[in-house]
């Protein structure tokens, strides 16, 4: 599901449901260029056939599509447009986008998690709900220092300042990690229009309240939902991958 939210008129935010592969990406550059750049990002990674890839090749594959994705940001790109487009990035002009997502490597019942910016992915098991990414942003570089809190984070006059993207602001480096799945595995990919409006524990308790009752479709929808009630300040992108029992 993704949704412009209750301010912008535009939505930079793409998704991508391949499985056993599901990703989010949140464009930025201004008029048109950040939508493009998040419609790259999704793109390279739909080309790839996913069910025949291993854990142990799957990072090397990742960094060669982000790699692909910001040839193609940068190059379209024209004369003039990084000197009058602010993105989030350092507060620096340019064009870009996160990317966060997982893939399920079928034949090893391994999770590889993927993401880079502020762009999330979260897993829900046996009732608990854990966040799998470590955002690339100035507010967690403040947490991890130990200046802030999370609370602090949330309300923070900088905290869409983002530190690493896909784009032209030089190379990138998507951060991976891999980890046993189990079934019944719920996984969360989001942009910040979600996990900006609600924490984990509120992202927690919508999943309680409906997972039982609906069907993944409806979950996303209930989290699209909340996100826009509770003010909806930006795109808001929710993708869900489950194992079946």
């Amino acid at each position: 599901v993704t949704d412009p939210g209750r301010i912008r008129f535009r939505n930079e935010d793409r998704y991508l449901l391949h499985p056993p592969m599901v990703a989010v990406a949140d464009g930025m550059g201004g008029h048109l260029v950040g939508d493009r750049a998040a419609q790259a990002a999704v793109d390279s990674l739909a080309r790839i056939p996913w069910r025949t890839v291993s854990t142990a090749d799957a990072a090397s594959l990742l960094q060669r599509c982000v790699a692909e994705a910001r040839t193609y940001i940068v190059s379209y790109v024209k004369d003039g447009v990084l000197d009058t487009t602010e993105t989030r990035v350092n507060a620096q002009p340019g064009a870009g986008t996160t990317l966060a997502g997982a893939l399920y490597c079928v034949g090893e019942a391994n999770w590889t998690v993927f993401h880079i910016g502020d762009s999330r992915v979260y897993l829900w098991r046996g009732g608990e709900l854990r966040r799998l990414t470590r955002d690339h942003s100035l507010v967690q570089e403040l947490i991890d220092e130990g200046e802030i809190s999370e609370a602090q984070a949330r309300y923070h006059p900088r905290r869409s300042v983002i530190t690493r993207a896909i784009g032209s602001y030089g190379p990138c480096r998507l951060d991976v990690s891999a980890f046993p799945s189990q079934p019944g595995d719920l996984v969360l990919a989001c942009s910040d229009g979600l996990s900006d409006q609600l924490d984990d524990t509120a992202i927690a308790s919508v999943i309680v309240d409906v997972e039982a009752e609906e069907s993944l479709n409806g979950l996303a929808f209930a989290l699209r939902d909340v996100a826009l009630t509770q003010g909806g300040r930006d795109n808001v992108t929710v993708a869900l991958m489950k194992i079946g029992e």
